[in-house]
């Protein structure tokens, strides 16, 4: 594995903002790894993904997987944790990554060859107690080793071969997370499962071990384009917690991602916070939790996103506030009705 050296938690910030340990302890009261947005710790019910958890975020090509899992590890490092990313599709784009607000110096970053290579590193990496989050891009692209030399793609002993694999690697970092403070979160991709002769659903990959072990799955689907000047500049992730042992499923929420940039997160907190009264407009501008954000809505966006500290504190008294946990319990109770 290859890892730069790390910061660990040491930083406090600067002005009159206050420490991000501070921040870190009132926003998840000692339960959950915030997933990075706000949508989603709502709707989670938990102020994001629980401690000592396995995560599977799927969805199709396109929706937001890889960037939503990178906006849990920017949040992690933004709160003083260390994070990891293993790249089994050799895919990341760590340019990219910047952007989203990962500091891709003090990432753990590793680029495993095969599915017990990814299993072994990780459950160190866990058991070492650093990892606060730790991201498998993806399931899918996680490959057994006998695989490597004598290619069985496409065959039922393939698919039992694969599953097998990943019983047994769940099963080993669901013995090393107990009693962390770290998540695990795995991407997976989406196929289509026969159900009929002529009805088809779509599934994720991984078969039974993935729907046992995963503590928590959120499925992503690609909501409406967002166009500027006639060119589609991004779309709305519409994300669905189909499973959380720990919290309330069947919790929704949407948050914009401009491609190229990631998820609007600013623009969440913004406009969460003036619907609910904790961000105060008037004449001279935007203020919250007593300090001034901008004289209009780009100037505070763009200040919330310069300041990430500032952001997470609006976001944890929006959490802890009532409106939003009536806000998870009223979109559940619209789905039951519906």
């Amino acid at each position: 594995m290859h890892a730069q050296p790390m910061a660990t938690g040491n930083y406090v910030s600067s002005g009159h903002y206050q420490s991000f340990s501070t921040v870190l302890t009132d926003m998840i009261r000692e339960k959950a790894n915030s997933t990075g947005t706000l949508a989603l710790d709502a709707a989670l019910g938990t102020g994001g993904f629980t401690f000592w958890r396995m995560v599977e975020i799927s969805g199709d090509t396109g929706t937001g997987k890889t960037t939503l899992a990178l906006h849990a590890v920017a949040a992690c490092q933004q709160q003083g944790g260390v994070a990891a990313f293993f790249d089994p599709e050799f895919a990341l784009d760590l340019s990219y990554a910047r952007k989203l607000g990962v500091d891709v110096s003090s990432l753990l970053f590793s680029q495993p060859k095969t599915a017990e290579q990814t299993f072994d590193t990780a459950e160190t990496l866990i058991k070492s107690g650093t990892v606060r989050v730790l991201v498998i891009d993806s399931i899918a692209a996680l490959l057994p080793k006998s695989h490597l030399f004598a290619p069985t793609t496409g065959t039922d002993t393939s698919a039992l071969e694969h599953s097998r694999i990943l019983a047994d690697g769940f099963c080993k970092l669901r013995i090393a997370l107990r009693e962390t403070k770290c998540t695990v979160i795995f991407t997976n991709q989406l196929r289509m499962k026969q159900v009929t002769a002529t009805e088809f659903e779509a599934t994720s990959i991984g078969g039974r071990p993935v729907a046992n072990f995963m503590a928590t799955r959120v499925r992503l689907l690609h909501g409406n384009d967002i166009r500027c000047r006639g060119r589609v500049t991004g779309h709305h992730c519409e994300m669905s917690v189909t499973k959380h042992k720990d919290g309330k499923s069947g919790g929704r929420g949407s948050t914009p991602i401009i491609y190229q940039s990631g998820m609007a997160l600013s623009y969440e907190t913004l406009v969460t916070g003036i619907r609910t009264g904790l961000v105060q407009r008037n004449s001279s501008g935007f203020y919250a939790l007593g300090h001034r954000l901008g004289a209009t809505g780009i100037q505070a966006k763009l200040l919330l996103d310069k300041k990430p500290t500032l952001r997470i504190m609006i976001n944890t008294k929006l959490l802890n506030a009532s409106f939003v946990l009536q806000r998870g319990s009223e979109n559940q109770e619209n789905q039951r009705n519906n």
